[in-house]
């Protein structure tokens, strides 16, 4: 994404860890997610945090949720089951 969404309260490094969420199917581990953004598996706990802090989520999947519906963070079809 190379531009954040007007009315999102989110950093560009904060989507960028909610769409690799996305892309990996709903994972939230840091260091598959550091893995894919080159970045270190702290910097991506610290962006969970203010992810956290900024939607009021109580969890990683409901922030990831959240985003989605508001459509900071696309969810392709691709991650249907037997898709290709």
């Amino acid at each position: 994404m190379s531009q954040d969404p007007p009315d999102c309260p989110l950093s560009h490094g904060e989507i960028a860890v909610l769409q690799a969420a996305a892309d990996l199917g709903g994972t939230t581990g840091a260091a598959q997610i550091a893995d894919r953004l080159s970045v270190s598996p702290e910097t991506v706990r610290t962006h969970w945090r203010n992810i956290l802090a900024k939607l009021g989520t109580h969890n990683r999947s409901a922030a990831l949720y959240e985003a989605v519906q508001r459509g900071w963070v696309r969810c392709g079809p691709s991650r249907a089951p037997g898709s290709a």
